[in-house]
Formats: C-alpha cells, structure tokens, sequence
C-alpha cells in the first residue's frame, strides 16, 4: 500500500520511519482512507510490542506516516527453512499476543498478522506493524473500509471468515497468529496452494499436519495450542490474545516432576512468627511465613505446609510441638518479629520433630524501607538450614514495584484476605486498589486484586459486580504480566462457577498454566483436582489430590473413590477428612451417600441426621433425605423432598451435586422423565460426568432407557473430546 523509508526527525535528532502512501494509490479513495486508518488506529495503541506513531504530515501534496524506527529484521527474514527454536518461537509469539491483545482491548481487529508484520529487534523484542487493514470496532459505520463479500489481507493467514469477506473480530487475528506460529516453528505455512482461491480453499477444508510432525522435538501442548487457534469455529479458538500469550509463555517453563505425597520427603511447618507490636502489623508475620514456605516449597526436597493450614496460629502463642503434631509434620520453624518504629528484628528457630532438637537459630535485623530485601535475607537464611549448597536455588524473585508504599499495602493485603471474611476481603481489596493506583504496573498487585475479587464472589458475597470487577483485573495483570498465578487462579475460579456455567475448558487451561508456572501453587492443584474429577478423570485427580497437603486431599480422595466403584475406601477417606477438619461441608455431606452405596443404610441414615445438624436448610442434604426415603418405600414423600431440593437456587455446596441425588430420588421412584431431567442440569452445569452416573447404583433403573444411553453418549464424546485437548 506504501513505501517505508528511513528519516530523521531534526529536531528531537531520533531516526524515524516515514511510510508514503504510494503515489498510483493516491488518487483512490479507498486505499486511501485505509491510509488514514492506520493513523488512527496506530496513534490509539499505547505498548512496548507495537510501533509508535508519531505524526501524520502531508506535504507536496504527498502525505506520509511519521512512526518509530525499529532497527531489526521482520520474523519473515528471521524464520531459518527448519523453524526457529521452540523457546523462541514461544517467547516471540508470547509477545505477538500481548500487542494484539492491547490492541483488541482498545477495539481495534489488525486483520493483516503475518511475519511481514512483525519486527524483531536485536534484544529480541517484537514490534508489531502496518495496521492498514485494521478495524476500529469502536465506530464501525465511520471505519468500514470494506463491502461485504470482500476479501482483505494476506490471503494465506487469513482466517476462514476472513477469506469469505465475513465481518470479523478479534478470534480472526488469533486464528491469523496460529498460522505464524506453526510457520515460525516449521518454517512452512500450515495453508497453501497454486494459488490464492487453492489457499482459500485449503483454509477453509483441510486440517493441517501438527507442527510436531515436521518438528518432533516440539512438545505435544504446543501440537494442540495452535491446532485451537487454527479451528475453523471461531468459538474453539482461544478466548483472548493474552490468554494465547499466557499459554505459550508458560509452555517455556520446564516440566516439574512432583514426587508422591507418601514418598520420603521430610514434612515441614513454617508457624507464622510471632509478632511483638502493634496488631496492625501482623501482616510482616504473615508474609514472611509465606516467603519461607515458598522458598522451601520450591527446592522440591522438602513437603511444606501451605500457608492456609498454618493461618490458624497467627497472632498465638504456640507450642511447636503441638504444633508438630497437629500438622503431623517431621520438621517446624517458628519465631518472632519484634518491631519498633521502621526497625524490624526477626528471630527464627527451625526444630526436628522426632528428637526434639532445635537445629538453628537466626537473627536478621533490617527496616520497613526495604521489606522486600529483608524478606529475601531471612528467606534464604531459613533454607541454609534445610537445603544442602548443591541444592538448585530458584531463580531470585524481583519485586514487580520499586515504590515501598505500595509494596506495604501489598504484603497488608496478603494478609487480610487469607481470613476469608468479608470485612477482612474488603479491606484488602481497598489496599490493593490503592497499591494498584500508586503503581498502576505492580503485577502482583493487580493479580492478588483479582484473586480477592474472585474469592468474594465465590464464597462472601455473590454480588455479580465482583466477577465483573475480577475479569477487569485480570486482564489487567495478564498484560502486565501473563505468568502471574494469582490472576491465572482468579481466572479458574470465576469461569468455574455457576454464574459462567462452568467453563471446564477455561478453567483447566488456567489451571494448567499456573501449574506449569508454579508446580507447588496449592490452591491451584485443589481447584484443578476438583475439575478433573467432576469430569471424570479420575487419574489426573488423584495425582493432583495426592499432592495436596493439609486438609484438602481426603474428600478429592474419596469422591474419586467413589467413582471407582470402591465405596468403602470412599467411607474411609470421608472420615478421614471429617476428623481433619470437623467442618467440612463436602466431607459431612457425601459421608451418607458412601455409606449408602457402600451397603451401610443404618450408618447413612446417622449420618445424614449429623448433616443436617449441621447444616439445617442445605438443599443437598435434602437431596440425600430424598434419596433414602425413596429406598425406604416413601414415594410420595421422596419425590416432595426431591422436588424442593431441585427447586432451591442456593446451596453451600454446588447445586450439579443436589440436582444428581435428586435424580437418584426420582430413578427409584419411576419418575424417568424428571430423573433425566436432573441429569441434563448436572451435565449443563458443571458435572458432565457419565462415570458418576453410570456407576451410581440409585441411576441403575435408568441403563435401559434410550435418553439416557444417549445423554451417557453425548458425555462420553465430551470427555473424549477434553482427553484429546489436554493429553489426560
């Protein structure tokens, strides 16, 4: 459309690129409204992987782009006939996607993305060009540069919509990147032809060959990341530019081998050290404690204690023994933090359970001006204790903000929100909001922001605004940042959930990628263990159950158990998660169905009464009730209790878990209709899982009914479908 030349702009004295809309175009209109357009759209981008316009000029009748100079080559001329380096196909495309996705924040579709486009300095930075061909969907009726039925950009990466002449968004530049990664790691394009329309055509009809089958060294995620941004749905394609970015920088990370929580590992608890001063700065205790335990946790030598199991001492005068012994632990590390003023000292201990031997003692003096240091000091002080020299160190943690106020209202916040109170939640939320807007580039900030957003939501208060507010944080984190895991966790818990229908896909791409990330996140092998198992992977469960630590294990255990057909080890683990934790909800409220199906009825009935003590108004209990009076003969009231459990909007539980025991009510009672319509809710909403079903012994009078074998179909492609996708 133009030539591009090197200038200079003699008053800043800076090199520029100057492009001129060719001189046989001028007299076009189109072409040169497309000319002005990429004026537009280029001045409304802002980001250090676009190029930066400056000006747009006219002069001698000519008119010219004024725009940074990116001294480099275009991806085009750097791609070698065998592909580049996975590491750099991943690090180049990571940023590919963070420019499109500031560019689709602002409304603008580049429509054009090919390696011709993009530029890639010396240092490896991309700088992403030419938005000619852009759309600024903010005001379609002033930027439509095309009618409908024509075709614009380069034909082979465009995408299927595109080549038709459709109206496209953002999911066709997505499909467009797709296409200059797979080039950019075979060094051939996945669409080609004699000519355009056999190019069109191919796009439109073929699958192509998975990168991996020119490149075996490629890893099998990388396979399926591209093959879902090549869909010929739109739909199927990744959700966002910087969920893509987001994926492929966590595919750089290396796989982390996680030993079995029954392996030799010594068991350590880090007991937050006690504070002498003000209740007000309880939140040093606390995020010390989590440095450590993240520190210690990363060696993989040690099985530590997530910071949430050890949230019960705060504040308490402890006895590390007891301790010990309450976290059934082989190795304790406590102290005190005395503070006066901006002075800090801290005083450790580390203990050996089966001696009583205290094997270190430290102190480390610094001040609240560099808590960020002195966290790293006493952190790497504590691992000496444990971590033989040999021992790979992480890599340093860099704070993600230089400005010490708002790293205070940080590390305050941390420590509210681990409370889980809506008061406490709120506070946090106005630190974070507050350390956000005095460095509105603090990543960590942005991302615990989203995560307390997410937990509000959830557990606290289920105002809609907080789910809304949370997706606004996390975008704002993932542009900042795309391996941030407390975002990425805030991500899985808000599209997992009923107000988003539970998006089982988005929520273990989230999970998957934090993990990857961080292999010790806690909260987020819980959360995925608890995907994998409503969908019926009963495997990648357990793995994930078995390496979470305290409290959380047993009732994953046991719900898979369950699906196993092993209702007796189910019992086991459910009792086992009621004596850890006399508050379960999950473990006290399927106790009664393990017991039912374990042959147990008396025992079930016990149960359910201790449940609903508990728990006196939870529709899943109801359910349950439902069920067992069903079995007792008691139709007519089985089917009251069943209709109001299925009737009620709320429950401490998710709902898919009262809508399956109310169609085990409804089985035994002969009404198939309502029965199947129960599982067609469970299956909508989050538990689309036809081995829960079929083994469950209350479903059985339905195996010969036609609906049903098709529903248990329709969910056997389903989960088929999600094997394939992530490699379960």
């Amino acid at each position: 459309m133009g030539a591009v030349y090197r200038g200079l702009d003699t008053r800043l004295g800076r090199p520029v690129a100057i492009k001129l809309l060719a001189k046989e175009l001028e007299a076009d209109p189109a072409f040169r409204k497309r000319f002005l357009n990429e004026a537009r759209a280029a001045s409304a981008l802002n980001h250090p992987n676009i190029a930066v316009f400056y000006d747009i000029s006219r002069d001698g009748g000519v008119e010219f782009l004024v725009m940074e100079y990116v001294a480099g080559q275009t991806l085009k001329d750097l791609i070698p006939p065998g592909g580049l380096s996975f590491n750099q196909v991943a690090e180049l495309g990571s940023q590919v996607a963070l420019a499109l996705g500031a560019a689709h924040a602002a409304g603008i579709v580049h429509r054009d993305v090919k390696p011709a486009n993009i530029l890639v300095t010396p240092q490896q930075q991309v700088k992403v060009v030419d938005f000619g061909v852009a759309r600024l969907q903010r005001d379609a009726s002033e930027t439509q540069l095309t009618v409908l039925g024509e075709v614009v950009g380069t034909v082979a990466y465009m995408s299927p919509e595109q080549t038709r002449g459709e109206e496209v968004d953002t999911t066709s530049d997505i499909f467009s990147l797709g296409c200059v990664l797979y080039q950019a790691a075979t060094g051939r394009l996945p669409f080609s032809g004699q000519n355009a329309l056999a190019t069109i055509h191919n796009i439109a009809t073929s699958t192509p060959e998975p990168p991996s089958a020119a490149r075996p060294d490629l890893p099998p995620e990388f396979d399926r990341l591209v093959a879902r941004c090549l869909a010929k749905t739109p739909s199927e394609r990744p959700e966002s530019a910087v969920e893509l970015a987001t994926e492929l920088k966590s595919l750089t990370f290396p796989a982390s081998v996680q030993p079995k929580v029954g392996d030799k590992r010594p068991s350590l608890a880090v007991i937050p050290p006690l504070l002498r001063g003000p209740d007000t700065e309880q939140y040093l205790s606390v995020s010390l404690a989590d440095a450590i335990i993240h520190r210690l946790s990363a060696s993989g030598k040690l099985l530590v204690r997530p910071i949430a199991s050890v949230m019960r001492y705060v504040g308490k005068e402890t006895d590390w023994i007891k301790v010990a012994g309450e976290q059934g632990v082989d190795l304790v590390v406590e102290g005190v933090i005395q503070k006066m003023g901006p002075k800090v000292r801290v005083l450790i201990q580390a203990h050996r359970t089966g001696d009583s031997q205290t094997l270190a003692s430290i102190k480390h003096d610094g001040d609240t001006s560099d808590l960020f240091g002195f966290q790293d000091r006493v952190t790497e002080a504590v691992s000496g204790v444990f971590l033989t020299r040999d021992t790979p160190s992480p890599q340093t943690v860099v704070p993600t903000t230089r400005h010490p106020v708002a790293f205070d209202l940080y590390l305050r916040a941390f420590e509210r929100q681990m409370h889980m109170d809506a008061f406490d939640m709120t506070s946090a939320i106005e630190m974070l909001t507050r350390a956000a807007d005095l460095d509105p580039s603090f990543a960590d900030a942005w991302g615990l922001l989203a995560q307390a957003y997410a937990q509000m939501g959830a557990h606290l208060d289920h105002n809609p605004k907080w789910f809304d507010l949370g997706e606004q944080a996390i975008a704002r984190t993932l542009e900042l940042d795309p391996v941030q895991c407390d975002a990425l966790c805030a991500r899985s818990m808000i599209v997992w959930s009923p107000s988003r229908k539970f998006q089982n896909r988005a929520a273990l791409r989230a999970l998957n990628a934090a993990l990857k990330i961080d292999p010790n996140r806690q909260t987020a092998r819980h959360q995925r263990a608890a995907v994998l198992w409503h969908l019926g992977f009963l495997d990648a469960a357990t793995r994930d159950a078995e390496e979470t630590t305290v409290g959380f294990p047993w009732v994953h255990l046991s719900l898979v158990a369950m699906q196993r057909g092993e209702f007796q080890k189910s019992v086991d683990y459910h009792q086992q998660a009621v004596r850890s934790d006399p508050n379960n909800l999950l473990a006290y409220s399927h106790l009664p169905i393990s017991l039912l199906w374990a042959g147990r009825t008396a025992e079930a009935w016990d149960a359910l009464e201790q449940a609903r003590v508990r728990f006196p108004n939870e529709s899943f209990v109801t359910a349950m009730e439902a069920t067992l009076t069903a079995l007792n003969g008691d139709f007519a009231r089985a089917e009251s209790l069943a209709d109001d459990a299925g009737s009620s909007l709320r429950s401490l539980t998710h709902t898919h878990h009262t809508w399956h025991f109310c169609a085990g009510a409804y089985a035994l009672i002969g009404n198939t209709d309502k029965a199947l319509a129960e599982l067609r809710r469970c299956a909508d909403l989050g538990l689309p899982n036809y081995r829960l079903f079929e083994i469950d012994p209350n479903l059985r009078p339905l195996h010969e009914i036609h609906a049903f074998r098709e529903l248990m179909l329709s969910l056997r492609q389903e989960h088929e479908s999600i094997r394939q996708e992530f490699g379960l």
